[in-house]
């Protein structure tokens, strides 16, 4: 009969571990997973109290996680150190541990018991594992028929333990399997959208490649240059926006031949129109031999309409020259009526064009030349044939004649090798452009140092005027100290009053040194209260004195002065005190300006690296420091700066050129606050790969429709306050320091961040610049050649 009992008892056990085995797998919540567990350890094992403990990583406490029972709510607030009792000696050491009498058990700890008022019988508690490591315990208390646990309940707690664990497993792979499948969608979303703004771009410089291509090939060819001109305009029409094109042929240092392409009319002059060279801007360009671009209204004069000069007011004008080797041919003239803004990439084919417009004029001289010398030679053919005729002497004057014919042969190659290193040349467009960029750069340095010279200049002037004032007191007031101290010692100045008048001036020497320059409000409230202690001693002028003590610190010594005055006169002893307090402020008063001084020209080193190598190890936080402090006398008053400064990594990097950056971006906010005043805010922090650098000011923020061309050159909404290349030169420098700069605007808050590697930047070894447009198409020839 007990065998059958066993059997049936064994046939439920496996029927609920059957039960919970089924839905460890399902979508149930793990908490619902877990309760049903203990739940089924419960009916089971036949108890009624039983409790998940988790273990806490971090704070290493155990944790009452599933509690069932009647003291269970009580039971899940309470906490337990890891190693304390049953159950923390079980997580401690990952094994099983069964209290038949927890009394004689003295790893049981009746602590928690007693704040329950719960009686503990009987303790089974196993080790919950996860991944084979142990991160927990499940103990059962007291069973409902009295008897105690025993070793053989171990292997079934055990079995519920396990379930426990997998449970926990579970739910931590697929919060895993989640959180990586949402990694992976943002990761796909990120670079679809990098995908199609790179096929944009693409787009866009595949389409001017063709048409730089297609203009190249027609300046290549052999029709006209009349019809190139014509050519090159309709193409360049397709390029960018414009109303008007023309050329401007220099014939020689003092008039022009003006050709008038775009529009074409009946009564346009085919020949051109010829003019004196007046122009301001025709002349720049031909003199300087420099395009000039500009997106402002202004009138014109070097453009034609109906065979006439055009008197229009223009919005946007490009005028670059035709060059061909180191002369100045002619101009390009684009015009507009309406404002555009052309892209750099677009400015630079249009500098290429008028190059390749210039080896094409040439070619077309030297191929007059050679018509020229063609007809020569049919006119002396003739005449040698005439001479043949005549004198008879046909062999010796055609042998003359074929030297002659060799000879022009030989200066038409040369003439042909000149053609093709002018077609090499070609390839240096950009180092020209690049220097051209690197002067204006240059010329915004000076700019601002000129400005921070100003600055510097006049923060400097303040502490020297405070030195030279005090300087020139200091004499007069040691002077009088003195004579004020002889004439106490022809009162009759004893030994003991000596000592009195020595003690006040160490009191008045110690504050010059410590303490701060009284303020006038603490040196009203401080008299008020000498003026009755004084009053109270009969002391005449009692308000006057008052004042002079506190002014000299004496406030807290009125009994050493007192002293002095029931035996001397007051006058005598206030003209010795008063006088050598001024000697000491007027020193003390060097001092700070002195410190200002020495504060200015370190920080002015230190923004210089004057004596340093140029690529070195700099403490950004420092440098920003040095840079609000040079910058000090552009701050106004109704403009406050905050520092919130973080922890950062030295990094190496152009100091100089990174005090360039902050100077400019702290300037720009300078001026959004300039009517309106406000805040700066700098913020430093750093992560495991980056260093961040923040400035933000809240200003009224700057307009979505400028945000994507702050960076361009000459890019500014401040015309004659600034060049408009800083926020382009700051951009350069973090290229250079293979970092980013971003900008956040809003109306309130605008917030420029730096990003610079925290391994510093790595310069790149120096390589000949050349045209990407030069590049693609020699690569184009080359394929070309290849498939031929």
């Amino acid at each position: 009969m007990e065998n059958e009992q066993n059997r049936i008892t064994e046939e439920v056990k496996f029927d609920v571990l059957t039960e919970v085995c089924s839905f460890i797998n399902s979508e149930m919540p793990q908490e619902e997973q877990l309760y049903s567990i203990v739940e089924a350890a419960n009916k089971v094992i036949g108890v009624r109290d039983s409790s998940i403990i988790m273990l806490d990583e971090h704070t290493r406490q155990l944790q009452f996680y599933i509690v069932t029972g009647e003291k269970s709510q009580e039971l899940k607030a309470m906490t337990m150190q890891a190693g304390e009792g049953i159950a923390g000696w079980v997580v401690a050491h990952g094994i099983p541990l069964v209290a038949p009498d927890v009394t004689k058990e003295p790893r049981y700890n009746p602590h928690i018991s007693h704040i329950l008022d719960f009686e503990t019988q009987s303790i089974l508690c196993v080790p919950i594992r996860s991944r084979e490591k142990v991160i927990g315990s499940f103990e059962v208390v007291n069973r409902l028929d009295g008897r105690p646990f025993n070793e053989s309940d171990i292997p079934l707690l055990n079995a519920f333990a396990a379930l426990i664990g997998i449970v926990l497993d579970n739910s931590k792979n697929r919060r895993a399997i989640e959180q990586s499948n949402l990694e992976l969608e943002n990761l796909v979303l990120t670079k679809t959208n990098q995908l199609e703004t790179a096929n944009k771009n693409l787009v866009v410089k595949t389409q001017r490649l063709a048409l730089t291509t297609k203009m190249i090939s027609f300046i290549n060819s052999n029709r006209k240059i009349s019809d190139i001109f014509s050519g090159v305009a309709k193409e360049l029409q397709k390029l960018l926006p414009l109303d008007y094109v023309t050329v401007a042929l220099l014939r020689d240092l003092k008039d022009i031949v003006l050709l008038e392409l775009i529009p074409t009319s009946q009564t346009s002059l085919s020949e051109g129109l010829d003019i004196p060279l007046d122009e301001p801007v025709l002349k720049y360009v031909i003199q300087y031999k420099r395009p000039i671009f500009h997106n402002r209204p202004r009138w014109y004069r070097c453009f034609l309409e109906d065979g006439r000069f055009l008197e229009q007011r223009l919005n946007t004008m490009l005028c670059t020259p035709i060059i061909a080797t180191e002369n100045v041919l002619g101009t390009l003239n684009l015009g507009s009526i309406e404002k555009h803004q052309y892209p750099k990439e677009t400015v630079d084919i249009i500098t290429f064009i008028g190059k390749q417009l210039g080896v094409a004029l040439e070619r077309d001289q030297l191929r007059n030349r050679l018509e020229e010398v063609n007809q020569e030679l049919n006119e002396k053919t003739f005449e040698l044939r005439k001479s043949i005729i005549t004198m008879g002497d046909a062999n010796l004057k055609l042998f003359d004649m074929q030297q002659q014919l060799r000879e022009k042969d030989k200066r038409m190659k040369n003439l042909l090798a000149q053609v093709q290193k002018k077609n090499e040349e070609l390839h240096d467009t950009l180092e020209e452009l690049t220097q051209t960029q690197t002067q204006l750069v240059q010329s915004e340095k000076m700019a601002s140092l000129g400005q921070l010279v100003a600055g510097i200049a006049h923060e400097l002037n303040t502490p020297a005027g405070a030195i030279k004032a005090a300087s020139e007191i200091i004499p007069d007031y040691i002077e009088k100290a003195f004579l004020a101290y002889e004439a106490l010692l022809e009162a009759g100045l004893d030994i003991e009053h000596r000592k009195i008048c020595q003690q006040l001036l160490q009191v008045m020497i110690e504050s010059a040194k410590k303490r701060e320059r009284k303020s006038t409000v603490s040196i009203r409230e401080q008299s008020k209260l000498l003026e009755q202690r004084l009053k109270d001693h009969n002391i005449a002028y009692s308000r006057f004195i008052s004042k002079d003590l506190a002014r000299c610190y004496l406030e807290e010594h009125v009994d050493l002065v007192l002293q002095l005055f029931q035996h001397y006169d007051w006058q005598r002893v206030m003209d010795f005190l008063n006088n050598y307090s001024r000697v000491l402020v007027s020193a003390r008063d060097n001092q700070i300006s002195i410190e200002t001084i020495s504060k200015i020209v370190r920080a002015l080193k230190s923004y210089s690296y004057l004596d340093q190598a140029q690529e070195r190890t700099v403490d950004l936080n420092e440098d920003l420091e040095n840079t609000l402090t040079i910058l000090h006398s552009q701050i106004p008053e109704n403009i406050r700066i905050v520092q919130n400064f973080g922890e950062l990594p030295k990094v190496t990097c152009l100091g100089s050129e990174l005090n360039q950056v902050w100077t400019h971006i702290i300037q720009n906010a300078l001026q959004a606050l300039d009517e309106t005043g406000g805040t700066i805010t700098i913020e430093t922090s750093a992560d495991t790969r980056a260093v961040s650098v923040k400035i933000s000011d809240n200003g009224p923020g700057i307009p979505e429709d400028i945000r994507d061309k702050i960076f361009d050159p000459f890019f500014t909404t401040k015309r004659g306050k600034t060049s408009g290349l800083g926020l382009s030169i700051a951009q350069q420098v973090i290229h250079k320091h293979n970092g980013t700069i971003t900008l956040e605007s809003t109306p309130g808050k605008t917030t420029f961040e730096i990003l610079l590697p925290k391994e510093g930047m790595r310069l790149k070894t120096p390589q000949r610049k050349t045209s990407r447009i030069i590049e693609e198409i020699e690569t184009a020839d080359i394929e070309s050649d290849h498939e031929t």
